[in-house]
């Protein structure tokens, strides 16, 4: 039996209040980090959607792609993850943070292959789970949502709870660029 379609759901509909301007419109090489983020997916990915918040239904940069809208507004990551499954619960969906450009190929091509019978599989830096990079699988989607109807809103509290499987990426690989002394690591 062949595992679920994998589609995509790049995590876009945060405030970045920390970075005080839109990360999503950030650049990096020469490409928006919301156009980065599609195509790191791309590869592993048969659909690809960009998770916004309800009042961003209308902004330009995400509507360049397909968008799913989270189903409540100031739901975190876990929002956007579960309108994705809203759109189709069969599949398993890659959920990416529009903030991680320096994921490597390799360490994505890895994580992909760690898919099998747990719920979700995610990368790690220090032995803890990254949700934000992370395969949820469609086992995952109700008891994603149970936990967020719960009042829960972390996704690694969820992914440690499943004992999902990690897999190791390279020290920076993880750096997530949410202040603005962070940007410096944009021109490297």
């Amino acid at each position: 039996m062949s595992p679920p379609v994998l589609r995509g759901v790049v995590l876009a509909g945060g405030r970045s209040r920390r970075m005080g301007r839109d990360k999503a419109a950030l650049t990096y090489r020469g490409r928006t980090l919301l156009d980065h983020a599609v195509d790191m997916l791309s590869p592993f990915c048969s659909d690809i959607r960009v998770a916004i918040a309800p009042d961003q239904r209308s902004d330009t940069l995400r509507h360049r792609h397909p968008v799913v809208v989270d189903p409540v507004s100031d739901g975190g990551p876990m929002a956007g993850l579960l309108a994705a499954f809203a759109l189709d619960p069969a599949a398993a969906w890659w959920a990416l943070a529009v903030d991680l450009p320096f994921l490597k190929p390799e360490t994505l091509g890895r994580l992909a292959a760690a898919r099998g019978t747990k719920p979700a599989c995610a990368v790690t830096h220090d032995g803890r789970p990254e949700p934000l990079c992370a395969i949820y699988e469609p086992g995952a989607a109700k008891p994603l949502g149970d936990w967020f109807d719960q009042g829960n809103r972390s996704l690694r509290g969820w992914l440690e709870a499943v004992d999902a499987p990690l897999v190791p990426a390279e020290s920076g690989e993880l750096r997530n660029l949410n202040t603005p002394e962070l940007e410096k690591f944009l021109q490297e």
